[in-house]
Order: C-alpha cells, then structure tokens, then sequence
C-alpha cells in the first residue's frame, strides 16, 4: 500500500481563462504537467517504476469523471515522480465550470485520497499572449492596449474584421446590433431586427421597442427616415431639404431617359385639376373629398378656369369650404365644358413662406 503527497510544479491547461505566456510557444499544449511525492504506509519514498492511473473529477468527492488516463512504468525515484497528463477534450475545463480534482491510483490498489484540486499557476492568471488558442469563453472584464484583428493577424485599427461579420447580442431582446459611442457623448446603435430589416437609432428605448428613430433599410431595399415601415423605395417622417433640384427620371421613347423637375413655391399649396359643365350659364363644383382634407379651405383658396368653348366668359361666383360655383359673363346662358385648377394652403402650413434655414451644416455646404 502506498500513500501520497502531491505538489502541483506547473499547470498548463488549455481553456480559455488559462494560457501559456511563453512567446517560444507556437500553440498552447493542452496537457498538465503534474508533480508528486509517492511513500509507503510508513511515509518511506518510494523507488522503482509504478502503472499510475489519474482521473479528474468535478468534485473532490463523487462527481462526475471527466478524464482517466492510465500511464504505465512511471519512474519513481526517492518518491518524486512527474507526468505529463493530456490530451483533453474541450469539456474538461469548460470556462466557468468550477474546480477540477486529481485523483491517482498506484496499480490495482484503491485510489490515493483525498483527491488533489488542480491549481493554475500565478502566471496563467495573467497571460501575455493568447498564440495558439483554440477557442473558449472570456468571462469577466477584458482590456486590450493594442489593436484587434479578427481574421488578421496585422490590424490598422483598433478593431479589424476580415471576411466575416460583426454581432453583438443583447442579453434583453436577443437581437444583435453594435454601439458606437460618439465624443460628445451621443451613441448609435445599428443592427438586424427580427423581421430581417436593418435599423439605425440613437435612443436605446427605441431599439428595445423594435422601432428606428432615425432611419430603417427593408431587405426589399425600402428606407425609411424616422419609420420602420416605409412604403416606398424612400419614406421619410418631417421635413425634406435639398439644396440641389428634385427631379423625376422619365424614360421616352425617343430620347432616353430625361430628368423633369419640379415646381417650387414660396409657400406650401397643393392643387387640383379637374373639367365640369355649365348649364343654363351656371355651375356648382364639388372639391374632391380627399384633396379637401389635405388643406386648408377655410382661408382663400385660388381657382383658375379654362373655357372649352365659344362663351362671354367666366368667373367665380362663390367659394364655399367644399364646392365653388362658377357663371358667365354678362349673364350668359352658354352649356359649355370647362377646366378648372383649384390651389389651396397644405393644413399645417399656412403660415410658413420662405422660411429660414439656420443649421450650420446647411450654411458650410453653401459655401
């Protein structure tokens, strides 16, 4: 029978938070070199060669067995022995998993007890390097001096990804996105919502709520500026500003595409056309019911009118909220069809003309 005293000299484990900060090293080993003193029952060093079996468990008594290995004609001399124990499997030294126990056993004789708790030494807590790492968990605060490169070995810049792709998942939505934290203090969030559209915010709230303050990009390619559901190709919510023209793209014929351009105004109208009929000299035109919800009715409104035939002329004779009525002139009894054009204020903006623009970035881009 024999018993045993054991020493950890070095620990070199290949998990996550252990590493070997030898830059000699071209890949962590993933084996432990294990250290111990091995006496008979009287406390007498043991000499000769032994079949040692090690086992590591969860607990240092029962638990679960991790990993057994059996190492047969150790050489034991004046009771020291020394092995080298490994390779492991990855769920050996899972991050996180709590302590490790070494149990050895002398041939066929019982286990040696107690099992002994395997310790990493000082300087695997604090790694200069991470050469050679096959994967695993970094569990806690992680700072880095330098810059970082995924998928390269030589980053530029403090953060550099090479063929692959960026996600950071927070733990309450389960939803990836990135924050950039701006020098003022500002941050911007950026990532994939649920439904496969990509969001921009700058108000956390807002992404937790599955909503873009800022812009939204549909997989059909749609933008939305300040909504996430945009209806066409570019929906924005507020105001739209271009110090260049706006401008339609029109295919012809015969002459290609051709740009038409818009009408500017110093005030916000809208208008509508349409062709009515007088009858007995006189008629009474109706505002399309949903053009009459867009503006403003109750102020002036214009109507310009075009006769389709030979007439003493025509005015407007009365303007209501809802309809207008139009006669002719010098009291005419003409049946003749006419155009008209209706122009009135947006709702909301009647009192808005040319209005000043007092954004720095708008006055540096004039200039």
């Amino acid at each position: 029978m024999y018993k045993r005293r054991t020493f950890l000299w070095a620990v070199s484990l290949l998990m996550a938070s252990l590493v070997w900060t030898s830059d000699s090293w071209a890949q962590v080993p993933n084996s432990i070199s294990y250290s111990g003193l091995l006496t008979n029952t009287q406390g007498e060093p043991r000499e000769g060669q032994f079949n040692l079996t090690f086992r590591i468990y969860d607990r240092p008594v029962g638990g679960t067995l991790l990993h057994q290995q059996a190492i047969p004609n150790v050489v034991v001399r004046k009771g020291q022995f020394s092995v080298l124990l490994g390779p492991f499997s990855d769920s050996v030294f899972l991050p996180a998993s709590g302590d490790r126990y070494v149990e050895v056993q002398v041939g066929n004789d019982p286990p040696l007890l107690p099992r002994q708790q395997l310790t990493s030494v000082p300087f695997a807590q604090r790694a200069a390097s991470v050469d050679g790492a096959r994967g695993g968990s970094i569990i806690g605060g992680l700072s880095v001096s330098g810059n970082v490169g995924i998928g390269t070995t030589t980053p530029s810049t403090k953060l550099e990804v090479h063929n692959g792709a960026i996600g950071i998942t927070r733990s309450d939505t389960g939803r990836p996105n990135v924050q950039l934290g701006l020098a003022t203090g500002e941050r911007w969030i950026y990532g994939m919502q649920g439904d496969g559209r990509f969001d921009f915010t700058n108000n956390p709230a807002d992404w937790d709520l599955g909503r873009a303050s800022v812009m939204t990009l549909k997989p059909n390619g749609s933008v939305g500026i300040g909504t996430t559901i945009p209806t066409a190709r570019l929906h924005v919510i507020g105001n739209f500003i271009a110090t260049g023209s706006k401008s339609a793209l029109v295919e012809t014929p015969s002459y290609g595409k051709r740009q038409i351009y818009a009408v500017e105004s110093p005030e916000n109208w809208f208008e509508d056309f349409g062709k009515a009929k007088l009858s007995d000299g006189q008629a009474v035109v109706k505002l399309d019911s949903i053009f009459a919800e867009t503006v403003n009715t109750e102020n002036d409104y214009h109507i310009f009118l075009t006769p389709q035939g030979d007439c003493e002329g025509l005015y407007v004779a009365n303007k209501t909220v809802a309809s207008f009525e139009v006669r002719e002139l010098r009291k005419g009894k003409s049946a003749i069809e006419f155009d008209y054009r209706i122009i009135a204020k947006r709702k909301g903006f009647e009192q808005v003309r040319l209005e000043e623009i007092k954004s720095r970035e708008l006055r540096d881009e004039k200039k």
